[in-house]
């Protein structure tokens, strides 16, 4: 198959939809697959024409088109848009479009196109909106047209591949005749992480937090810090590390210097194995978004043994990983969060037993079992056409 991707964000720039392309994309490559990624060159920072692992990548110069709410620039992502479908048209045509992450504008974009360039459309989706429009913009002239164009852009792929059981059955409710239009393929893990797993606690760093996430408002890093503060009262010894970029981060450095804390330590972005060895040192993950369509990041952090403290909301999928009391924690405030921390901290042999659960469930997800369903699916949708 030739398979033409776009793709907001890729490797090397971390992000939880980039790192799924990245991983299925290199193994389709040696699967005998041609595939091609169409993407953003934010700030002009990598080459515009490269290959990575065989992944033929086409970097668009683009600014930044996300708020420091995670909300899309509408112009700007048009622009990217609309010059990744003109490289498209450009170069062969595809068996397949796969849409990915943030698919509205391309997807109707993609039903003007279809007959020129490729056979199929796939969409995959690490979250939908539908009435999340109304939640998260009050202004119904953004909110009403946001969700019916939402709505009406699912009548257009030929397939959807959802990343959690959560979205799919968010978007089935809403919209029962796609039930069969949709395939649940999750995330994945990587050997090489899991060959990682550290149960030793005594090696860990003690009293040490992580927290892996782009700052953005809705991911609630202040919450952690605040959690952070008072931790601190009991525990002067806790640190608190933070790794990740994003428009909070002044806003975050200085709440910090008006609670007078100086352990905690913004890591920036970091290449991904130094990543994984640093998530691996640490005695606890803390995650206090209130908005998550599938967090690799909490999966990464089980399969290494380090136990996840998450934010249990109704908008995330993370429930559909995290066991309560079994292989992770789930809190709904900060003062929760500050006890199941204060609990790991103080009982090593509950820590002990929440490591090796968690382990244990990360060991059942595997890149290459995704990049092998991910490319059963769209064969079938081919034959089917």
């Amino acid at each position: 198959m030739r398979i033409a991707i776009i793709q907001e964000t890729f490797h090397p720039i971390v992000s939880g939809s980039g790192k799924r392309i990245y991983e299925i994309s290199r193994r389709l490559v040696k699967r005998g697959h041609e595939v091609y990624v169409y993407t953003t060159n934010q700030n002009g920072m990598h080459s515009e024409l490269e290959t990575i692992d065989g992944i033929n990548v086409r970097r668009i110069k683009v600014g930044n088109f996300i708020t420091k709410d995670n909300f899309r620039i509408p112009n700007r992502v048009m622009t990217f848009v609309k010059n990744a479908f003109k490289l498209i048209l450009k170069e062969y045509a595809f068996d397949v479009l796969e849409v990915s992450n943030s698919p509205l504008i391309p997807t109707y974009l993609s039903y003007i196109f279809r007959k020129k360039s490729y056979k199929i459309v796939n969409v995959t989706l690490h979250e939908c909106w539908l009435n999340s429009w109304l939640k998260w913009f009050r202004n119904p002239f953004i909110s009403i047209p946001g969700f019916y164009l939402e709505y009406i852009s699912y009548y257009i792929p030929d397939s959807i591949i959802s990343v959690s059981h959560f979205t799919a059955r968010k978007l089935i409710r809403y919209m029962p005749f796609l039930k069969g239009k949709i395939t649940i393929i999750p995330n994945g893990i990587g050997s090489d992480v899991l060959k990682l797993y550290n149960g030793d606690i005594n090696t860990r760093e003690e009293y040490s937090i992580i927290c892996i996430s782009r700052l953005f408002t809705y991911k609630k890093i202040s919450d952690l810090i605040y959690a952070f503060r008072k931790l601190q009262l009991e525990y002067p010894k806790s640190s608190l590390y933070i790794v990740g970029a994003g428009p909070e981060y002044n806003k975050l450095i200085n709440l910090c210097k008006s609670l007078n804390l100086n352990k905690v330590f913004f890591l920036g972005l970091m290449e991904y194995h130094t990543l994984i060895k640093t998530l691996r040192s640490k005695y606890v993950m803390v995650l206090p978004s209130i908005r998550e369509g599938f967090s690799i990041v909490t999966l990464e952090s089980m399969a290494v043994g380090t136990p996840v403290i998450a934010r249990n909301s109704k908008d995330s999928a993370i429930h559909e990983h995290i066991t309560h009391e079994e292989n992770g924690f789930l809190v709904n405030n900060i003062d929760e969060m500050v006890f199941y921390i204060k609990l790991l901290f103080e009982n090593k042999k509950l820590w002990r037993y929440i490591s090796l659960n968690a382990y244990n469930y990360a060991k059942k997800f595997s890149w290459d079992k995704v990049a092998i369903e991910y490319e059963n699916t769209i064969e079938r949708v081919l034959n089917e056409k």
